[in-house]
């Protein structure tokens, strides 16, 4: 019988290291994901927020939006075709 009892013992021993291993290993791989998380949202938020290193280019980009608009304003579907129709006959759908 004392054989089987310790037998037990270093049973239950065993479990209870793997057990641990595994808690450290779900743990390593939490902390491993939050960082990826945290570099990721990080990484998302900062790009919007690089300012242009020099006013010539923000002049460039300026001058380009407003001939994009000034394009878009002239060609633009309303200007195309918004010439007045001539009212149709009654006999035409």
């Amino acid at each position: 019988m004392t054989f089987v009892r310790g037998f037990g013992a270093a049973r239950r021993q065993a479990r209870a290291r793997v057990g641990g291993l595994a808690m450290v290993t779900i743990g390593v791989l939490f902390g491993v994901l939050a960082l990826l998380v945290v570099a990721v949202v990080v990484k998302v938020l900062r790009r919007p927020y690089s300012g242009t290193r020099h006013a010539e280019g923000l002049r460039i980009e300026e001058a380009a939006r407003r001939r994009a608009q000034a394009d878009r304003s002239r060609y633009g579907a309303y200007s195309m075709h918004g010439a007045v129709v001539p009212p149709r006959d009654g006999g035409r759908p």
